[in-house]
């Protein structure tokens, strides 16, 4: 334990806290199962032949990764400027017979922090107003579309408030700003769908044309100033966030030549080559690396067993069948220190 709840070296996504009886019961981590869905591995760096370094987002490649966790033990990682992803999710207004609505797209929700179950409260809001669309008895779905409207804008609030400060940027910021917009719009059209341009008609349109009036700016429930403006009133310390180049003391620490030639014979390219596929038809990435849950052990002792994916050994190389590469068996590559 690095940190008081801390259980890991900055490198998992998830953790498993066990509760377990005031006497001493160890165990390992094979003993726990935990299914996890991961869409990349650790963010880190890659050379070309002529030196000039880019960050890669979620290595695969075995000797890159060895490379990086060398760097990391040696205490020079440098910052990877490691891009957020963006799910895009439509948010639309169903179709109505009823109302003589013929749908349509409000906004887009992009997802760059998951807080929650937005695609899921998203999906929800979109079901609930399709059924406030079916006819006249609409009070309690909007009313529930209002609640899980509050959800999604909560959640979008706490996933801006809980992002690192190297990731709260003015282009960041207005893409949260425009995820509030974009859930606004929705339900206020939803509410003008079923009022129709008569917001004084029966008791149930004019409780559902007030409901628009209490969230809107200086309203009994303001959503504005709860769930806009914290985003867009707010600071953003990346824009001047700046990190010290460490690439030539980097590249220092092992012989970029091993790894990367510029014709395919080094270590990272053989093991980034498409061969045909063991099994099916088609190409497949010659070696990639395979992760463990395990124990703690020594950093040789981890840096063996990434190798151990593509054929790697110490003092660095890869192993090549002879009628593939004939000339590439056990090309060394050498990282120092030891």
């Amino acid at each position: 334990m690095w940190e008081p709840n801390v259980f890991a070296a900055g490198t998992a996504a998830c953790e498993i806290r066990v509760t377990k009886s005031s006497t001493i019961q160890p165990s390992t981590p094979d003993q726990h199962q935990m299914k996890v869905p991961i869409d990349y591995g650790l963010s880190g760096w890659v050379w070309d032949a002529s030196g000039n370094r880019s960050a890669a987002l979620g290595l695969v490649n075995p000797f890159w990764i060895a490379v990086n966790m060398l760097l990391r033990a040696l205490g020079v990682p440098g910052s990877v400027p490691t891009p957020l992803l963006l799910t895009n999710i439509a948010v639309t207004l169903p179709p109505s017979s009823f109302y003589n609505f013929a749908g349509s797209t409000v906004g887009v929700f992009k997802i760059l922090a998951y807080i929650g179950n937005p695609v899921g409260y998203i999906g929800l809001l979109v079901a609930t107003i399709g059924s406030a669309f079916t006819g006249n008895a609409f009070s309690v779905p909007m009313s529930n579309a209002a609640n899980q409207s509050q959800n999604v804008l909560g959640q979008n609030l706490a996933a801006w408030q809980s992002m690192a400060a190297i990731y709260r940027t003015t282009a960041n910021r207005a893409t949260f700003v425009a995820n509030f917009d974009a859930i606004w719009n929705a339900f206020v059209g939803a509410c003008n769908v079923i009022i129709g341009g008569d917001p004084n008609g029966s008791d149930a349109k004019k409780a559902l044309n007030a409901s628009i009036g209490d969230r809107q700016r200086g309203g009994k429930f303001d959503w504005f100033a709860s769930y806009r403006d914290p985003i867009a009133n707010s600071a953003t310390p990346g824009d001047s966030i700046s990190t010290p180049d460490l690439s030539a003391q980097q590249l220092a620490k092992f012989v970029l030549s091993s790894l990367v030639v510029g014709d395919g014979s080094g270590a990272a390219e053989i093991a980034a080559a498409q061969v045909p596929a063991i099994l099916g038809t088609g190409n497949e990435t010659q070696f990639q690396f395979q992760g463990v849950l395990s124990a703690q052990k020594p950093f040789r002792d981890w840096l063996t067993e990434v190798l151990n994916c593509c054929l790697g050994f110490l003092h660095l190389g890869v192993r090549e069948v002879e009628t593939r590469l004939p000339d590439q068996r056990q090309r060394p590559w050498t990282l120092t220190p030891r």
